[in-house]
């Protein structure tokens, strides 16, 4: 077991525990985890069920609309944990980790080191394209900035006082 202050932009509080069997079974208490973004990692053995596809197995959990929320597939996470887990030698400088299996899910995130940089990639699904605002808008304690779907009436959503200013993008996201 360890733990780690885990921050490449987003930052985690990270948990090695000794097997994933012992990550699965976790069930987290959301008043002793509120408001903290937690990743809880722990390696596969070669004869587990996912030890044949994984090396580690990870789970998220942050605050989220409704309480703690588990996310099926985290790449900021993973991306803090490898660079974590390398350097302290607890993982090789490429490895799978599974991901959402807790959830019924199967996520995979590929793991390699290159030089001083950690790369994330993985599968993923392209289910949604188009153009998205970005609203930025004045409340009486500061600016805030929040995306919204081109074409969304924001007099409803919004304060009166808003400035929109429109880009493309388009993104892909992840399902398993």
């Amino acid at each position: 077991m360890d733990h780690s202050w885990c921050d490449n932009g987003p930052g985690w509080q990270a948990l090695l525990l000794d097997s994933a069997e012992r990550v699965l079974a976790v069930v987290p208490d959301p008043q002793i985890l509120a408001g903290l973004d937690v990743g809880i990692v722990g390696p596969h053995s070669p004869g587990d069920a996912a030890g044949a596809t994984a090396d580690f197995e990870v789970r998220a959990f942050f605050p989220g609309n409704t309480g703690l929320t588990e996310d099926p597939v985290t790449g900021s996470l993973n991306a803090a944990l490898a660079q974590w887990l390398i350097e302290a030698g607890h993982a090789p400088a490429e490895y799978t980790a599974a991901q959402g299996t807790a959830m019924g899910r199967a996520g995979r995130v590929r793991i390699q080191q290159d030089g001083p940089e950690v790369w994330v990639g993985g599968q993923c699904v392209t289910v949604i394209t188009g153009t998205v605002d970005e609203v930025v808008y004045q409340w009486p304690n500061g600016w805030s900035r929040m995306a919204v779907a081109h074409g969304d009436t924001l007099n409803s959503l919004l304060a009166p006082n808003i400035t929109v200013i429109t880009s493309e993008y388009r993104w892909p996201v992840l399902l398993n």
